[in-house]
């Protein structure tokens, strides 16, 4: 737990860099519930964090 509450503080930071609010609030979210040990929302909000690295990288890819 302690490792994704830190990747997701780090990963909030870089977001927050690029101005993607929907990110921001999944970080946040994903590094309070991994520092509050919550097993099941880590997964959900995991699940969405993949979702949304998903769209961010097809936004990208359209920029080529």
């Amino acid at each position: 737990f302690t490792a994704t509450a830190l990747n997701a503080h780090k990963l909030k930071g870089a977001a927050g860099v690029i101005e993607c609010e929907r990110l921001v609030k999944n970080c946040t979210e994903l590094e309070t519930a991994a520092s509050d040990r919550k097993g099941a929302v880590v997964q959900q909000l995991f699940t969405e964090l993949k979702y949304l690295m998903s769209q961010i990288s097809e936004q990208v890819e359209q920029l080529k």
